[in-house]
């Protein structure tokens, strides 16, 4: 079982995100800067994936806009 945990690890990558306060446009602004591409209202990246980590809308003036 330890083994095909290892396996499944194997070549993941991460984007570490952290509080984004509710700021659109700087949070699009990094995401275009890591290589990120909006589809179908999401944000994708080939061989990556985003993980948003502290305060995504505690403030701010975008909070709605930021999660929508």
């Amino acid at each position: 079982m330890k083994g095909n945990q290892m396996t499944a690890a194997e070549g993941l990558k991460f984007d570490i995100v952290g509080d984004v306060h509710g700021q659109y446009e700087k949070l699009v602004g990094l995401l275009q800067h890591l290589g990120y591409q909006p589809d179908h209202g999401t944000w994708k990246h080939p061989n990556r994936s985003a993980i948003f980590v502290g305060y995504l809308i505690d403030r701010g003036s975008e909070q709605v806009r930021t999660v929508i």
